[in-house]
Parts: C-alpha cells; structure tokens; sequence
C-alpha cells in the first residue's frame, strides 16, 4: 500500500471507528444519568448493543483487507452440500428480512450436483455480503431472492454453481457502479448515508471472489433495484460421480414431476387440515399442508414448476389470510403461477366467494366438505394424463 493509499485508508478508519465509539461512549453517559429510568436505560443498552455490531463488523473487515494485502487469504477445501449452505444462510438471513418486512425466498432447487467441494466459509461470508446489502438497501415491504443454480462445465472435474442476489431496492446509479469495488465508496445517496456502512463490504467480496477464482456481475438500476450474480467452479465431492448434462437431467427431472398428483392445502385448524388432507389420499392424491398462507406461499416458491396441480386454500387465516396468500402467488413469476387455487371455506355468502374470484381463485368449496365435491372440483381442475 502506497504513503497516499495508507493515510487515506487511516483517515477513513479514524471516522469510521470513531463514529460508533462516539455513540457508546455518549449512551454510556446517558445511561449513567438516567441510571433510575429503567426504559431509557433499556435504550441505551440497545443503541450500544447496535453500535458494537457495527465496530465488530468494521474490524472484521479491516483484518480481512490486512490478510488480503498481505497475500494471506488461507482458501479451504472443505466437502460440503449446497442445501446445507442455503439452509443455514436461511437461518440467518430470515430474521433480517423479517424485520424489514421484506419477502424473502432462498433456493437451491436448479442445482444438480450438491455435493462438492470448496471454501465453505468465504463462499458463505461473500453470500451474505451480498444479501446483507440487499435487505439494507430495500425498502420495507420490498423483496429479496436469493438461488443458486448449475451451470454447464465441459471439465469432468469440475462443477461450475452460479449465485444470484436479486432485490427491488434503491438500486445504484451508472457512475456509481463505475466504483463500487472501489475501498470505501459509497453512493451519493441520503438513503445511503443514512444506514450504517463503512464501502468496504463489496471491496472485500471482490477480493475473496478473486482468490476463490470465481466471477462476479452486477446489474443495477437507481430506485428499480438490483442483481448480482457470482459464478464459482467447485470440484465434485470425493467418490461423486458429477452429472454433466444439466439440461437434460432437468428435463427428466420435470418429467417426473409432471407425473406426480400433489396438492398443496392450506388450513390453520389441525382436525380441518386432517379431514382435507385424508379425503384428497383417499382419492389418490399426495398432499402438502400449511397451517398459514404465508407457509403456503413459501411452500409454493420452494417447490419446481409444475410440483403441485391444485392449492385448496382456506380464506381465515393467522399470519396471511387466503386472498393474500392467492395474490402473491398470482403475482409471482414462474410458470405455474396460474395454478388451479379453489378457496376452502365456512364462508358460505355469494359475495365470499366474489371476494374469492376477485383474489384471483378459480372455484369455492364450502365446508363441510365431502368426498364427492372434492372428486367433482379435482375433475374440474386437474388435469390427469393417466385418463
């Protein structure tokens, strides 16, 4: 590092450091003078607590550019499964979302090979790099998905996995992207300015993504949102034989769950779930429950197209009611958003069931619900290729 880049760096982490410092130091202070006021004592506590995440953070990243300008970055080879990382970026991404009130989805489902090998921890710290970023900068009630998916790669001896973090957020500007790996850059926006960040985050990222050997992309446009996309080839896990024509794997995958009769049914009240549920096996069919529509939409964004034929949906919900849950799969944009959605309900009123068409269901079921209905509406809907 230069004289100019060292004082610049030191200059910037005087600020940085010292602006978090500034706020612990000073609710310590407050605290102390409120020491008999328990809620604004409480407060204090809590901006603390949030500005010592925030200098945790900032040092973690400065010792990552130290071991990065050193030559230092130790890349691991560790054996691991891509449903394992989703898994645990779910566990911990969630909760971030939730408090923004920002919908969330994560997905592996177009990966076929999921055994593999690879940096396990820096994969996962770029990850949540990115998705970190996205629900910061997304505004409440925005969206962020997360999947990965395989990629061809002509290598026997190697599996190429593309992640991709797409939101509706601020987005960046073109000058802005110019930049944006740069240390320390930020964008010249009050929303920006005005959430926590040091602009080393994405600098960072590119520097392990680098030493990972791996490609990074971003796609960004100001108040529409943003995609960033990283591509990492990864050998396949010891005694793992790789399948190399991901295309025509796919294809047979979907063949097979063309073939396959599951319905998804969403009911809150257990003995309910059970009745709809033990009819539908009666008639052949597999079944999924939810006990709330926001657990319907998430089971419905996590299956493959085309996964279940049919979706009963009960209309009083906890959580998110049926024409919520109905809208947001309406809404989505896969294939088989389209999906035949009949509301299962009490609700027995001829404007009920205005309500449901206007929600973007297809039919009404009035409960109690018996064998003969059921048979008759899956008739209707569902088509069967076996006659």
């Amino acid at each position: 590092m230069s004289k100019d880049s060292m004082n610049r760096f030191l200059s910037n982490m005087s600020h940085e450091i010292r602006t978090p410092l500034n706020v612990m130091i000073g609710m310590c202070d407050i605290a102390r003078y409120h020491i008999d006021d328990k809620e604004k004592v409480l407060e204090c506590l809590q901006k603390i607590n949030v500005a010592g995440d925030h200098l945790t953070k900032l040092i973690d990243n400065i010792l990552d550019i130290s071991k990065i300008e050193q030559g230092k970055l130790l890349i691991a080879e560790d054996a691991f499964s891509v449903d394992a990382l989703v898994e645990e970026l779910e566990t911990l991404l969630e909760p971030l979302a939730s408090d923004k009130s920002i919908i969330f989805s994560i997905s592996a489902k177009d990966v076929v090979n999921k055994q593999v090998l690879g940096d396990y921890s820096h994969i996962m710290q770029v990850i949540i790099n990115l998705a970190t970023n996205a629900i910061k900068y997304t505004p409440q009630g925005g969206f962020v998905k997360l999947w990965a998916e395989e990629r061809d790669n002509p290598s026997v001896d190697l599996v190429t996995y593309r992640f991709v973090c797409q939101d509706n957020g601020i987005g960046m500007s073109e000058d802005f992207l110019a930049h944006v790996f740069e240390p320390f850059s930020r964008a010249d926006d009050i929303r920006v300015s005005q959430t926590a960040g040091a602009g080393l985050g994405m600098s960072i990222t590119r520097e392990i993504i680098d030493a990972l050997g791996g490609q990074i992309h971003i796609e960004s446009m100001k108040d529409v949102g943003t995609t960033v996309s990283v591509e990492l080839d990864l050998k396949p896990a010891s005694g793992q034989k790789p399948i190399r024509d991901i295309e025509a794997f796919k294809r047979q995958e979907r063949r097979k769950i063309q073939d396959k009769k599951i319905i998804l049914i969403a009911e809150n009240l257990v003995d309910n779930r059970e009745v709809a549920q033990t009819l539908l096996e009666d008639l052949g069919f597999e079944v999924d429950a939810a006990e709330n529509g926001e657990e319907a939409v998430d089971l419905f964004i996590e299956s493959e197209e085309g996964f279940y034929k049919a979706i009963f949906m009960d209309i009083e919900m906890p959580v998110m009611n049926g024409y919520q849950a109905t809208m947001m799969i309406r809404g989505l944009n896969r294939e088989d958003s389209k999906i035949p959605i009949i509301a299962m309900t009490a609700n027995a009123f001829a404007e009920d069931k205005t309500e449901a068409m206007r929600a973007g269901m297809n039919d009404y079921l009035t409960k109690p619900l018996k064998m003969k209905q059921l048979a008759d509406m899956l008739k209707r809907w569902v088509k069967d290729k076996n006659g």
